[in-house]
């Protein structure tokens, strides 16, 4: 995705509440980062809430088929130690994901910086990460599935 444009962060947060990104009014920013914000969304019929993740992006036509077969990837990740990925699409060129809204954070959130984890608790960590992998004959999809599921926001990737 070399020709994407990135946004000024400026230019997004405070915009993007009251939004609506298919069928997620955006309601509250949960979390942000470099390369995405992650925000509470509501659905606009249902009485459902989700994380979705908007990336700091403008994509063109090829650049939004390769998230599309990004996304289609990720969304077939079934693990407890993932937050599933169930909705995608890209809207006036932004790219967002459509993810489990998890209420109680996530590990970053459980396990603060500075804190010692116990090496009880970062192996049981580190035994889940495989099984959180799609199978591949291909070890660059392999390496693209796990770059793509740390992108995508699971809760425990390498």
């Amino acid at each position: 995705m070399e020709s994407q444009t990135l946004f000024r962060k400026d230019e997004t947060m405070a915009d993007r509440i009251g939004q609506q990104l298919g069928n997620y009014r955006l309601v509250s920013l949960l979390g942000q980062g470099g390369y995405a914000e992650v925000y509470l969304g509501q659905h606009v019929r249902f009485d459902m809430q989700a994380a979705v993740k908007v990336l700091h992006a403008h994509l063109s036509g090829k650049e939004a088929e390769h998230f599309q077969q990004e996304a289609e990837t990720i969304a077939k990740l079934r693990h407890s130690a993932t937050v599933r990925v169930f909705d995608f699409d890209v809207q006036d060129g932004t790219p967002f994901l459509v993810m489990d809204y998890a209420p109680h954070g996530s590990l970053r959130r459980r396990h603060p910086q500075g804190e010692v984890v116990p090496l009880s608790q970062i192996v049981s960590y580190v035994k889940q990460a495989p099984y959180t992998m799609p199978m591949s004959r291909s070890s660059s999809t392999a390496m693209s599935s796990r770059r793509t599921c740390c992108w995508a926001g699971t809760r425990r990737c390498s």
